[in-house]
């Protein structure tokens, strides 16, 4: 079970990237400000989530999900829960 106290504070995703693994389950957390198309949107999490063993470079990008949340500790936590629930497989 992934708790928000396993992930990192909110501060540190404004100058970093986190990357974790439960089981098989890998996963990679960053701070997203949108694309060129999306100028005015708020930040957000990006959760890159994969099956190992392999890391992200040596990952297929068809092998990973994208999911955002909120850039907010409630954010954090929803993030907690979406891992949790991936963790089982």
């Amino acid at each position: 079970m992934i708790k928000k106290t396993d992930l990192l504070s909110l501060g540190y995703y404004g100058r970093g990237i986190f990357t974790g693994s439960s089981g098989s389950l890998r996963y990679r957390i960053e701070k997203y400000e949108g694309d060129e198309a999306e100028t005015e949107a708020a930040p957000r999490f990006l959760v890159t989530t994969w099956y190992g063993p392999y890391a992200f470079d040596a990952t297929s990008d068809d092998e990973k999900i994208q999911h955002f949340e909120d850039f907010s500790d409630e954010g954090l936590e929803c993030i907690a829960k979406y891992l949790t629930s991936l963790e089982i497989k």
